[in-house]
């Protein structure tokens, strides 16, 4: 969509925004001197809570560049669908204050004027405004933002852009809702969404379909303060099973395997996660994976007052390595035997 606007004499564009705004199917209007006596600023309306409105320091900065002649992009409102004789601002709280200043006072101020734009919209453009201008919103005031916008079905792409949050934060935040949406429909218990991080609440929300299984992986989850990295082979698994009984076996027989954790965790004051150390199991999955992500000149140590120590960690440590593969092999065989 291309925008046919007439641009006065000496309107400072602001050519990012008009992109934006033409993006987003939004018209407008360029105004170089709009009666700020015409400009209501609504609190709800605003992307940032009133008590980051308009930062008394940067107010005082802006008036004293005013006083000096500088100039400054336009403001950005939106035309009132009930009284055209107004304008509700969008974005430049900041820069309105510093023109009202009793030592400034302006009476007008370049603007673009919004046609027909939502309060959504309208939300929405304050939010990139802000994001853009390194101004960051505070995280509450930007989350705040990003779950109106997950509701409201914008594509997790946009929603990053716009708010300066990372793709993967925005689609674990996405997670995190539909999480909360499934577990109120099956009545999951209230631990399941209180306990769980983020992450793990959106690796189930996306990975695990079926209802049934959905609720036994959450409250095994939560009974036992399982992380997102134990959680992962489980979840991958559970997609290999060919139906949902199988794959409820698996989370039961996951379940008589950590009945130790779950008692731990279950003693911990409110089940506090940080409380309790990961089985060693876990632990041992994490150090390998660094330990093979290391070449073998990576583990020599050239210290000649610690490389005998140093090699007689190694040894021992292969040792143990070689009697932990073979509990490996003898429970295989059992469960060979048992089938």
């Amino acid at each position: 969509m291309t925008t046919s606007v007439e641009t006065p004499s000496g309107f400072p564009l602001d050519i990012p925004l008009e992109r934006e705004l033409e993006t987003m199917g939004i018209r407008f209007r360029r105004i170089l001197e709009l009666p700020l006596d015409k400009v209501r600023i609504e609190n709800e309306a605003q992307v940032r809570t009133l008590e980051h409105q308009a930062p008394t320091s940067r107010v005082a900065r802006y008036a004293t560049q005013m006083k000096a002649g500088a100039t400054f992009p336009p403001i950005v409102v939106s035309e009132d669908l009930s009284d055209v004789t107004v304008f509700n601002l969008v974005d430049g709280n900041t820069r309105l204050k510093a023109a009202r200043d009793r030592e400034v006072q302006r009476d007008t101020f370049a603007a673009y004027v919004l046609q027909g734009a939502t309060f959504a919209q309208c939300q929405e453009i304050g939010v990139y405004m802000n994001q853009r201008n390194g101004k960051d919103l505070d995280r509450t005031e930007a989350l705040s933002w990003i779950n109106q916008a997950l509701e409201a079905q914008m594509p997790l792409s946009r929603i990053a852009r716009i708010s300066g949050f990372s793709f993967n934060t925005v689609k674990t935040l996405n997670g995190k809702r539909e999480f909360a949406a499934r577990a109120k429909k099956l009545s999951l218990p209230e631990r399941a969404v209180t306990l769980l991080p983020a992450s793990t609440q959106a690796l189930l929300a996306d990975k695990v379909q079926h209802d049934a299984v959905f609720t036994a992986a959450a409250e095994l989850a939560a009974d036992s303060g399982m992380s997102k990295s134990e959680i992962q082979p489980m979840v991958e698994r559970i997609a290999k099973t060919g139906s949902d009984q199988e794959a409820l076996r698996l989370i039961n027989d996951e379940r008589t395997a950590r009945l130790a954790q779950i008692k731990e965790y279950a003693q911990q004051a409110d089940g506090d996660a940080r409380e309790i150390r990961p089985p060693y199991y876990v632990q041992m999955r994490k150090h390998l994976q660094w330990l093979l992500g290391r070449g073998p000149y990576d583990l020599f140590d050239p210290s000649l007052a610690s490389r005998q120590e140093s090699e007689t960690m190694l040894r021992d440590t292969l040792a143990r390595l070689t009697e932990a593969v073979a509990v490996y092999e003898e429970r295989q065989r059992e469960q060979s035997q048992a089938a």
